[in-house]
């Protein structure tokens, strides 16, 4: 799977030289709002760490009951341990990593 993307300069450079300085600081503009909008919105600690605590009590509960579940694949002791070797095996294959490459760095 190739996840590389190609983007034409010479043709960004054209278009960016036929915007007017007015169109070029609008559009700048609106950009630099969006990402101070969202800098100020997350700059909240207490919502983080609210998000946080929420999102790691949720994670800890689901894990708990994955561990008391039973696999629904013969080998694993729980679900939990089925999932984490799914989980590994889903990573690996995503980033391109064999089984022959990933014992010969160990």
């Amino acid at each position: 799977m190739d996840t590389s993307v190609t983007i034409d300069l010479s043709a960004l450079e054209n278009e960016i030289a036929a915007l007017s300085p007015e169109q070029v600081a609008e559009q700048l503009l609106k950009v630099r709002t969006k990402q101070r909008i969202q800098q100020k919105k997350y700059q909240n600690t207490d919502a983080a760490k609210s998000y946080r605590a929420k999102r790691a009590a949720t994670l800890k509960a689901m894990a708990t009951k994955a561990k008391a579940t039973p696999a629904t694949k013969p080998g694993y002791n729980n679900l939990y341990e089925q999932i984490v070797d799914e989980a590994n095996a889903a990573a690996d294959e995503s980033l391109g990593v064999s089984e022959a490459e990933e014992t010969e760095t160990v």
